[in-house]
């Protein structure tokens, strides 16, 4: 844990310091949209790590291969997201309006997330779980490669709201490009760092509802970009002080 707590800081490290060559070389305003962009998909990501912990749990995965079903899945997560921002930036070219529908899909996704406990612990119960457990056999060849699999369709059905995200927040290439790499590759550590506290940040959904609202707003508004970000920072943060909080206060109620 130690180690992935280690990689974890380094990969940010990397992720801020490339928001800094950003701002150097292209300029305060795709800074903010970088970082931004950046803050909101490690956010959502935290769910990707949920769903993975789960798929583990759910199908008794040995831990041997817990490293080696992350490193490829991980791979296939950047291919999917990679093909999903290229086929968005290629509907937006050509249908601009389109992301007045994203914008509206962003608030709508908000408030349900906001309003509706969301138990992610049903996702056992869903088809795909159903389905993939006849044939997740430990004996299997395709064992393997039956669970990177698994990994990589339920981050596609967990990140849809993490693309029309970023396009709310901005529509340059490179940025919506980078954001997402950077917010991806470093899943496989921060599992390893955080799996035993995920389910602690208990306020963390709220605070991600209200980015969504806020970043679907923001396209209607025209919010200037450092704002977007201070907000993002200040909600995100916000949530998980509370949730820290909430959960260091159970600790002392429970000892007493």
């Amino acid at each position: 844990m130690k180690r992935s707590f280690v990689l974890t800081a380094v990969y940010i490290s990397l992720a801020l310091l490339f928001g800094l060559w950003i701002l150097y070389s292209m300029g305060a305003q795709h800074a903010s949209n970088y970082y931004t962009s950046y803050f909101v998909e490690l956010s959502l990501s935290l769910d990707n790590l949920f769903i993975i912990s789960l798929i583990f749990k759910y199908f008794q995965v040995p831990k041997k291969l817990h490293n080696q079903i992350l490193f490829w899945g991980i791979i296939g997560v950047i291919v999917m997201r990679g093909i999903m921002i290229s086929a968005g930036i290629v509907l937006l070219s050509y249908f601009s309006w389109v992301l007045y529908i994203f914008a509206v899909f962003l608030i709508l996704v908000g408030f349900k997330m906001f309003f509706t406990k969301e138990n992610k612990q049903n996702f056992k119960n869903s088809f795909l779980f159903k389905y993939f457990g006849k044939h997740l056999h430990p004996h299997s060849k395709y064992y393997l490669l039956w669970l990177i699999l698994l990994v990589d369709i339920a981050d596609l059905i967990f990140a849809v709201d993490s693309v029309p995200a970023v396009f709310a927040i901005t529509l340059n290439p490179f940025i919506v490009y980078t954001s997402n790499i950077f917010a991806v590759i470093g899943l496989r550590s921060m599992y390893f760092a955080l799996d035993a506290v995920l389910e602690k940040f208990s306020y963390l959904q709220h605070a991600l509802a209200l980015v969504l609202i806020f970043i679907g707003c923001k396209v209607f508004f025209h919010i200037p970009s450092w704002i977007a970000l201070l907000v993002t920072l200040i909600l995100l943060g916000g949530g998980i002080v509370l949730s820290i909080r909430k959960d260091s206060h159970g600790q002392t109620s429970n000892t007493h």
